[in-house]
């Protein structure tokens, strides 16, 4: 999302702020409230069906995410052993 006056944002922090604290690059920038509201929305539109939220592991393997993930419900799409032993380590 953009601010008034051009800047890039982030839940409202500007992103150009974050890039001078960060020291590794390039880096990634995550909004984990926006995370929350993509799920629920998803909760929201499947709530008629009995189905279930799952996430691919291929697609992002950030560990923090996953977590997140997992304590809102979701499940973990696995194609792989190294996926089932790095997903053992968050999804319980």
């Amino acid at each position: 999302m953009k601010s008034k006056d051009g800047f890039l944002l982030c839940e409202g922090i500007k992103v150009e702020v974050v890039m001078k604290v960060v020291e590794k690059r390039p880096f990634y920038l995550y909004s984990k409230p926006q995370i929350t509201r993509n799920v629920e929305a998803y909760e929201e539109a499947l709530e008629e069906l009995n189905s279930i939220i799952g996430y691919a592991i291929k697609a992002n393997n950030n560990l923090k995410i996953l977590e997140h993930l997992q304590k809102l419900g979701c499940g973990a799409v696995l194609v792989s052993g190294n996926e089932l032993k790095f997903c053992s380590s968050c999804w319980v």
